[in-house]
């Protein structure tokens, strides 16, 4: 990173550190804050709301400049009394139905931040007995597509991926419940995570499938932006934080992801052809 990425990374840290409280310790913006790609960069990366919460009561709130964080604020707070009312909705079908689902995640965790602008949420994770899970899909598929989409059901037997054992970094002012074991994060997960917020991530690249369509230049700027980050890649493979170089990390989650694309792909092409097969046969699939 150049000096400029690391002192609008440090900007970017300032702003989000202790954002989610209700009160938290006084921000005081840099005197050569670089505001335009400040304010960009918060947006592009779905903290707008949360650096408006960190500076509304500051001088730097009524900067011209920051009205977009503002604006950003309040999509977020009108997203999620919509995102509520459709939850609510939702649980209605499932409740006609004799099911009783607990909706973690998302919706869960944003009762916890002093503002619901504070933490979006976009899906309706809904977690049901094991024997529940076929009725409670037929009362998913039973709804209109745009909230089918955003709803997806779990079990207590894979909860655990949601939930597994992590320590929270030093990074954003977490304040640690006591006795838990604090350790120093390695050099590199702090530069990944700068990185990350100054140069931003590409959420939806191109499918791969589509990959022949976009040229050799287009191809090759979408296979840059799956290589996987060095945090997510970790995370995902459960791999340890040092002792490990993180290339060699991030090579084997870009192997797994492309071995899951390709398993997803021929399970789909077996079933399209099962269903042909069918309907050759005079079977409705």
């Amino acid at each position: 990173m150049n000096p400029g990425e690391l002192e609008l990374a440090a900007a970017i840290a300032a702003t989000l550190r202790e954002s989610w409280r209700a009160t938290g310790s006084p921000f005081v913006p840099a005197t050569d804050l670089p505001t335009r790609e400040w304010t960009q960069r918060l947006i592009e990366g779905g903290v707008g709301g949360l650096a408006w919460w960190r500076i509304r009561g500051t001088a730097l709130a009524d900067d011209p400049g920051v009205s977009d964080l503002h604006a950003a604020f309040r999509h977020h707070a009108v997203h999620a009394v919509r995102q509520e009312r459709d939850l609510e909705h939702v649980l209605l079908h499932f409740n006609d139905a004799g099911l009783e689902p607990i909706v973690f995640k998302g919706w869960a965790l944003s009762r916890l931040y002093p503002h619901r602008a504070l933490r979006p949420f976009g899906d309706f994770d809904l977690l049901v007995q094991q024997a529940e899970v076929e009725r409670a899909r037929t009362v998913l598929r039973a709804l209109r597509s745009s909230l089918q989409e955003r709803a997806d059901v779990d079990t207590a037997a894979t909860l655990r991926r949601y939930l597994p054992d992590r320590i929270e970094a030093e990074l954003l002012g977490a304040r640690l419940p006591p006795g838990t074991p604090v350790a120093r994060p390695p050099a590199w997960l702090r530069e990944a995570v700068w990185r990350g917020w100054v140069r931003g991530y590409d959420s939806m690249p191109p499918p791969l499938y589509e990959l022949h369509k976009l040229g050799f230049r287009g191809a090759m700027r979408a296979m840059r932006a799956r290589w996987p980050d060095p945090v997510s890649a970790t995370v995902h493979l459960r791999a340890p934080f040092r002792r490990i170089p993180r290339v060699l990390v991030q090579t084997a989650e870009c192997l797994r992801r492309a071995f899951d694309f390709v398993r997803r792909d021929v399970r789909w092409r077996v079933g399209i052809d099962a269903q042909l097969a069918n309907v050759g046969k005079g079977v409705v699939p």
